[in-house]
């Protein structure tokens, strides 16, 4: 699965913002229903979750529903496994449900990843002065 993206490049080295890191956000997709959502990291439940941001309460979610990428960013390609829904929990009156899910990639297990070059490099490319 999705372990993360690489932020910066060095001679012999790179970073990777992990997909579980608070700052990170990943367009999904919900194989069953076609639903996209936001994928964001939840560092307070161990560092091995991510949140589905702004989901409906009365949008078709369920325990055990697979997330891929979109695509729709440009970044990843569409497809990419990336979370299954673990839980969903409707947010009293505030219009949406609160999901949690489990990363398909663990990063605290991966011996080797693949790097994946943008779809469209222009979309991660800093603009030139």
């Amino acid at each position: 699965g999705v372990l993360g993206q690489v932020t910066r490049v060095y001679p012999l080295t790179a970073e990777v913002t992990l997909l579980i890191d608070r700052n990170q956000t990943t367009p999904v997709l919900n194989t069953r229903t076609g639903l996209r959502s936001l994928a964001q990291g939840l560092p307070q439940n161990n560092g091995e979750q991510i949140e589905l941001r702004f989901v409906q309460a009365h949008a078709d979610t369920r325990t055990g529903d697979i997330l891929t990428t979109s695509g729709i960013d440009g970044v990843y390609p569409p497809g990419l496994p990336v979370a299954k829904v673990l839980s969903v929990t409707n947010q009293g009156n505030s219009g949406f449900a609160q999901v949690l899910c489990q990363p398909m990639a663990r990063p605290g297990h991966a011996m080797h990843v693949l790097v994946v070059t943008p779809q469209n490099p222009a979309a991660t490319l800093e603009p030139q002065p």
